[in-house]
């Protein structure tokens, strides 16, 4: 998983810099809407551009997490892969996913945390298994069906020790927080995809 990991940040470094470029520029004009009208067109093309492409190969590493959870290898092909059909499916339970998520939390928190459990899984069977919208989202309440306490478990276990990992990184004069940053990414999806494999 680790060259997963540094694959993806090696894919992404050139629109992190640009995207750092153009927050300095915010800064110095206070907001997006003092830039010239030419500025703020390629500024928001930019960002569709950014959200298309980190969408695309955050789909692609789920993808990639899969294969290797199954026993099969990878190449550099599968992080750059052009979406398909899939993929949009992907988005929009993601999307829904969210939504769900943010609108429980808003009614008094529980109701968000019970859709969070509930439906955790829905994004990754549509990669895995191609499922549609509703059928991923069904399965997903299958699968967490009287596990979610489980899952609630492994959430905050989770919470505490990236928080831990992390504020040993920022200790060691922030040279540990890129480190730290991907022992927090590999631990979440190892945690996430043993548990996935054994409720599927």
């Amino acid at each position: 998983m680790l060259g997963v990991t540094v694959l993806t940040f090696v894919v992404q470094l050139p629109l992190f810099l640009i995207d750092l470029y153009w927050q300095s520029r915010i800064d110095e004009l206070g907001t997006a809407f003092n830039m010239s009208g030419a500025d703020m067109f390629v500024y928001f093309a930019f960002r569709l551009l950014y959200f298309f492409v980190s969408f695309v190969i955050a789909y692609n590493i789920v993808r990639i997490y899969l294969k290797i959870s199954h026993g099969h290898n990878f190449s550099f092909s599968d992080v750059v892969s052009m979406p398909t059909k899939n993929t949009w499916t992907y988005l929009v339970v993601s999307i829904l996913f969210g939504i769900l998520v943010v609108i429980g939390f808003i009614l008094l928190i529980i109701p968000g945390i019970y859709f969070l459990l509930r439906y955790h899984f829905a994004p990754t069977l549509v990669v895995d298994k191609g499922m549609g919208v509703m059928e991923a989202f069904r399965k997903s309440s299958e699968m967490t069906l009287n596990r979610k306490w489980q899952l609630l478990g492994i959430y905050l276990t989770m919470f505490f020790v990236c928080i831990g990992i992390l504020i040993l990184g920022l200790i060691c004069l922030l040279i540990g927080v890129i480190p730290a940053l991907f022992i927090v990414s590999w631990l979440g999806t190892f945690i996430m995809l043993d548990l996935y494999k054994k409720l599927l």
